[in-house]
């Protein structure tokens, strides 16, 4: 059985852990998976790691593509994820629009929980 190496960030581990399996069955491919974060991942192939595929954010993936270490046009976008944040209900809203807005409001939350 043919190996497929596989870099992966562990942002979608509970979904590509699903999804591997059907794909090693359906493929004959058998998946040699390392997991890590973006950061420790394009570090390892900046030091001279390879992999087949790699599963990073698109900042890892736009830095090794700027040094050359990523076949050109072979990257897709499979998700995109948002961030957000919210207070309790009946809270004022917190000015957290810069930096020292953030900091001063949750340095202000030491203790305190949802």
């Amino acid at each position: 059985m043919a190996e497929i190496s596989v870099y992966s960030t562990i942002g979608v581990r509970s979904a590509a852990e699903e999804l591997f399996p059907r794909f090693e069955a359906a493929s004959g491919y058998k998946l040699t998976v390392t997991w890590g974060t973006a950061p420790m991942l394009v570090k390892c192939i900046e030091g001279g790691e390879t992999a087949d595929v790699l599963i990073l954010s698109r900042a890892g993936i736009d830095q090794l593509k700027a040094q050359g270490k990523i076949a050109p046009g072979s990257d897709v976008t499979l998700a995109g994820s948002g961030v957000a944040i919210a207070v309790k209900a009946g809270a004022p809203k917190p000015d957290i629009f810069d930096a020292g807005g953030a900091q001063a409001h949750f340095a202000s939350l030491q203790g305190h929980r949802l």
